[in-house]
């Protein structure tokens, strides 16, 4: 029998060292409520740190909408498919605006 996933593990907290170290990698930009990060429809896709505001990362499958997570200060966006390579397969969109570190999939590897 399993037990649910503690969601500090499942959606850690960076610590100060580690986004000081993914600011070296990465750019700084400033987000708006709506603005869509990365979708299915991408050919590629960064790595995305929230330094401040909320991103959502959502599902569209058989007509609605499936929240995956939701992801605050301190905490990244990305899938797997970030190291494999392969196209997203949720929708990063940022319901508050704010700030988020940029890393390109090259420099995530």
């Amino acid at each position: 029998m399993s037990s649910p996933a503690d969601d500090s593990v499942v959606y850690p907290i960076l610590s100060g060292d580690e986004m000081a170290t993914l600011r070296r990698y990465g750019s700084v930009r400033q987000t708006r409520a709506g603005q869509v990060l990365f979708s299915p429809a991408d050919d590629s896709y960064d790595l995305v740190v929230v330094l401040s505001g909320c991103v959502e990362v959502t599902d569209k499958s058989h007509g609605q909408s499936l929240l995956f997570s939701r992801q605050g200060p301190g905490q990244f966006v990305g899938e797997l498919n970030l190291l494999t390579g392969q196209l997203p397969l949720g929708t990063a969109r940022v319901t508050d605006a704010g700030q988020i570190i940029v890393v390109a999939p090259g420099q995530s590897r």
